[in-house]
């Protein structure tokens, strides 16, 4: 039986999901992996970081427990900026992503990403997930 383009299109992105753990977090509905992404980072935020604040910690469990993903994109994409840590561990030991690609986008890309941000050049949150999104995807 012969496949529809649908159904090699289907494969195909079910292959990229399963290579990509970035990929699968901005492209999956299913949020289970991407909030233990952000509980990582959270993780190892704090433990650099004791003096956080109860309200980031608040704030940090209000965006794993919400549904909204582009919150949950927006940490994800300032944790990686801000935690070479938790990034070094998406590439070694074993990689969770392509690392000639993640490398393009953690040091040529996010650093861009993240300052417009910071710089205010993006009106919202929103924005700046869909450039960063947009951006990994078509590397």
């Amino acid at each position: 039986m012969n496949q529809s383009l649908y159904d090699i299109g289907g494969s195909y992105e079910d292959l990229r999901i399963k290579s990509d753990i970035i990929y699968d977090a901005f492209m999956n509905k299913d949020t289970t992996q991407l909030d233990k992404m952000i509980s990582d980072i959270h993780k190892i935020t704090s433990e650099k970081h004791p003096e956080l604040s109860q309200r980031y910690k608040d704030m940090t469990e209000r965006t794993i427990g919400d549904p909204i993903r582009i919150a949950k994109h927006a940490y994800l994409l300032f944790g990686l900026f801000m935690s070479p840590e938790y990034a070094k561990t998406l590439v070694v030991p074993t990689p969770k992503v392509n690392p000639v690609k993640f490398e393009l986008f953690y040091k040529t890309e996010l650093p861009k990403l993240c300052t417009n941000l910071q710089n205010g050049v993006f009106t919202s949150i929103q924005e700046f997930v869909e450039n960063a999104r947009t951006t990994y995807i078509v590397l």
